[in-house]
């Protein structure tokens, strides 16, 4: 039969253009058969010759139609037409069995469009839009690590957020559970036990995490997002973009974004049960898990539910920690339900309706005693959390006439934190400190996405839209001692933005063309315009471009603005007015009885912090090593007009003259009445009545946009996917991080660095994996480095040693075994219970270790039943 060609020769005719088939006969029908796959990410001129010979299936595809298309990896046992799906998943291509099964044909995904026939069974569009881009089928010049579903669990990761802090470009300063005193960065916290993306080190609050491409309601006070409040059984892959993207996604995306994508359709129940803890003590941990979907021929619905418990770590527990009270909390403890539900359905015709909705209840316990002579309920406080969040985004999806697709959204979500924290003094209880932080973000969008006109790689595709979003944050602290209540905080403020945005593809040159030494060639383009009423305009570019001079070789780069808006915390708490003596600043010569008025707090006239990014990638994916993928890329942010608090100590700020442009040093009587008038109050720490004819200075710590930042470096990731034999598989990787960064925190201080030393990302991070299959057994081994750091908050600079930590994971499917469906995996996390090195501390009751860079807990055992009804 003319046409008919084997994988040998699949790409050398499919480059022409031809109709072609990789062919092995079968008996059965294909999509009835269940397979070993390990078939690794790659074109798609390869990946479905490889589908086919390992399905035993024979497969049409046209070479025009695959042409620059590259397939996903497909690893595991899977029944034929699920692992076909996955394979195709975001090419923009599906598979038709004919009536025997035993032929299948390659196809364009049905389109939603205009001309479709009323009351057709609807196929959903299974093109995905790329994490970086708003047009379908593209393929972003940015660097972007892909974490499965499946690479999760090998890695015995049960929740996001351990997902996300083992990646290598994660830095777990920010809003993460184990972060604890120390640290003398304010946004290094840990109110709720929440866990926040924070990429290079650059903030929580520069990270954008979405799902499924659409904004979550912030966490608490710091502008970041709690990925661990997403069920991690309803998540088929987590896309990590390293590069700055506000020219696709606006405020945030500055360090990069975070997309967790959901399983589409999911057909069948599955229930897990987890169980584990610390071999030191502590961290015991039960964990729950239901996911249940049911796919139909308009559309499908899946649901999922997870409960976690998780027990303290204390002092007592850790032999790094013995010079504190033993009932000092490390790790607090957690009790945390989720829930998940995520549809889509045909409306008829052209039009498709999704819906994805979220819910998380995360309440949490800490003690944190004051002193080593006794508990937090002797002196010290004992610290309680609750954490509620919701988040619902519909979205709707018409098809246009000539490929074009129209997209409605919308989304709406609330996360509110409340604390109360009891103080005791004495062995009583001397105060209460209630907080609360409530969050809502509501925004709507529209948008669409077609070809414009054809260009010899392809068709052109261009991209428009326009929305708007308003964020709300309601912030109250307050004291309760001897029954009286003192509002401190009280403020209920929003901001409300709108945008417009559009991006271009332009496919020069691809496979099709036939071109020597110049595979691809595509250029993308991107301009986002967001107004920021009473705060700021900005229009953001991106460009980049693709460029493989063969299919083994590929050159990839970009350039672009981003941004990142004040938070809604910087804007408006309220300021405070303090009054406090010369000598608290460290000052001699002045009058006896001087008095300094110092002013902290928000600043509602601050702007928005801007970001110039690169990034230059060399992927490699050599012909002579099927399953080998390298990528290498050097990044570079140059970060200005940063929000920070302008002079962190008082300790001679009135003789520094860095701290000039913010003292003034000859107040009159109305600016000293004009400040205080504008603050929530004035504060009398001087030790002597108020009078404010001896205020000799106004010493201005509000907040401001003062500092910079330079951070770039290098990430390099390999992995190598090995057929050992028909029914063996080996999967070997590294990921590796360099990075060098460094602030000024005020123009003209000088640059110091923030990468390498101590509370701060180390220079070097890396994860290596190693995990071998069959069709019933997966064994894993997981290898990382966290490097050494500087302590150089005195003299002399100290050396903190690097930590190396081993993760070993076993998993046995029984269905051989006659339990079908079952599965039990057993992991075994820090296997030599690698310690963190004690650091320096001026405080008797501050852990000795860095918790931003290092964890206290330990080595873990774990084990866990799986069940497939």
């Amino acid at each position: 039969m003319r046409g008919l060609i084997t994988g040998v020769s699949f790409e050398r005719q499919l480059m022409a253009g031809a109709v072609v088939i990789a062919a092995a006969a079968v008996s059965a029908p294909a999509s009835a058969q269940t397979r070993n796959f390990d078939v690794p990410e790659q074109t798609a001129s390869r990946g479905i010759p490889a589908f086919a010979k390992q399905a035993g299936v024979q497969i049409l595809a046209s070479g025009n139609l695959v042409a620059g298309k590259r397939t996903k990896q497909v690893r595991g046992r899977y029944p034929v037409e699920e692992g076909l799906k996955l394979l195709l998943d975001g090419t923009g291509l599906v598979a038709s069995f004919n009536g025997s099964g035993q032929i299948i044909t390659i196809q364009p995904a049905p389109r939603v469009t205009a001309s479709a026939v009323e009351g057709e069974p609807f196929v959903a569009d299974e093109e995905i839009i790329v994490t970086g881009s708003r047009i379908r089928g593209s393929v972003s010049p940015s660097p972007v690590t892909r974490i499965t579903a499946e690479q999760m669990r090998d890695a015995g990761q049960t929740n996001l957020g351990d997902v996300v802090r083992a990646l290598p470009q994660n830095y777990a300063g920010g809003q993460n559970p184990g972060v604890v005193r120390g640290s003398p960065r304010f946004n290094d916290e840990n109110l709720s036990s929440a866990s926040s993306v924070n990429l290079r080190g650059i903030g929580a609050d520069a990270t954008l995490t979405i799902l499924n491409g659409r904004r979550l309601s912030y966490n608490a006070a710091q502008q970041a997002v709690d990925i661990s409040a997403i069920p991690i059984s309803a998540v088929q892959r987590i896309e990590v973009l390293t590069d700055g993207a506000s020219a696709i996604y606006g405020s945030d995306a500055v360090a990069g974004v975070v997309n967790v994508i959901l399983k589409r359709d999911y057909d069948g129940v599955q229930t897990s049960a987890r169980f584990g803890a610390s071999t030191d003590g502590g961290n015991e941990q039960q964990q729950y898990e239901l996911l249940a979907g049911k796919r139909w021929s308009s559309g499908g619905l899946i649901a999922a539910v997870q409960y976690d418990r998780i027990g303290e770590v204390t002092a007592g527990q850790r032999s790094y920690t013995s010079s504190l009270d033993p009932s000092q909390t490390l790790i607090p403890f957690q009790r945390h339900y989720s829930a998940l539900v995520s549809g889509h359905q045909s409306l008829g015709g052209a039009v498709e309706f999704g819906i994805d909705a979220l819910y998380s209840n995360r309440r949490d316990f800490r003690c944190s005693p004051q002193a080593v002579t006794g508990s937090c309920l002797v002196y010290g406080s004992e610290g309680r959390s609750k954490n509620v969040s919701f988040a619902i985004s519909p979205q709707l999806t018409v098809g246009l006439p000539g490929d074009w697709q129209l997209t409605a959204m919308g989304s709406y979500g609330t996360d509110k934190s409340t604390v109360q924290t009891d103080f005791y003094f004495g062995s009583s209880l001397f105060a209460v400190y209630p907080a609360e932080f409530s969050n809502r973000v509501i925004g709507g969008e529209i948008g669409a996405e077609g070809p414009v006109f054809a260009l010899p790689g392809g068709a052109a595709r261009l991209a428009v839209g326009a929305g708007v979003r308003r964020n709300n944050l309601r912030g109250y602290t307050a004291s309760v001692a001897g029954g009286v209540t003192a509002v401190q905080t009280d403020y209920n403020d929003g901001q409300t933005t709108q945008y417009l945005f559009g991006e271009v593809s332009l496919p020069i040159v691809s496979p099709q063309n036939d071109i020597a030494f110049l595979d691809r060639f595509v250029l993308t383009g991107a301009l986002r315009y967001e107004r920021y009423p009473g705060v700021d305009e900005l229009a953001t570019p991106k460009l980049g471009f693709i460029a493989a001079p063969s299919p083994d070789v590929e050159f990839r780069a970009t350039w672009g603005k981003s941004f990142k808006a004040p938070t809604l915390y910087q804007r408006f708490r309220p300021q405070t007015a303090r009054l406090l003596r010369t000598l608290d600043f460290g000052a001699a010569g002045y009058p006896a009885g001087a008095t300094v008025l110092e002013m902290a707090g928000a600043n509602p006239d601050l702007k928005a912090e801007r970001a110039t990014t690169w990034t230059a990638t060399l992927g490699l994916m050599p012909s002579f090593a099927p399953g080998l993928k390298i990528d290498i890329s050097y990044f570079r942010t140059r970060y200005r007009d940063r929000v920070v608090i302008p002079i962190e100590s008082r300790t001679g700020a009135l003789t520094n003259p860095l701290y000039t442009d913010f003292i003034n040093f000859a107040p009159t009587r109305a600016q000293i009445d004009a400040n205080i008038t504008g603050s929530s109050g004035l504060l009398n720490n001087s030790g002597v009545p108020v009078d404010l004819s001896t205020v000799v200075a106004i010493v201005d710590k509000r907040d401001r946009n003062a500092s910079s930042q330079l951070i770039r470096g290098l990430d390099v990731s390999t992995n190598y996917d090995i057929a050992l034999s028909d029914r063996n598989r080996l999967s070997a990787g590294v990921s590796l991080t360099y990075l060098k960064s460094r602030q000024e925190l005020i123009a003209g201080q000088g640059n110091i660095d923030m990468a390498g030393t101590i509370f701060d990302p180390p220079h070097w991070r890396a994860r290596a994996n190693l995990v071998w299959s069959n069709s019933a057994v997966t064994a894993g081994a997981f290898l990382s480095h966290a490097g050494g750091l500087r302590d150089d908050r005195r003299l002399p600079v100290e050396h903190v040693g690097s930590t190396t930590t081993l993760d070993l994971t076993l998993r046995a499917a029984l269905d051989d075994s006659g339990l079908k469906g079952t599965a039990v995996s057993f992991s075994l996390l820090n296997a030599f219970n690698a310690k963190p090195d004690l650091i320096r501390t001026t405080d008797p009751s501050t852990p000795p270790y860095d918790s931003t860079n290092y964890s206290a807990a330990g080595r873990f055992i774990g084990f866990t039943l799986e069940q497939r009804w």
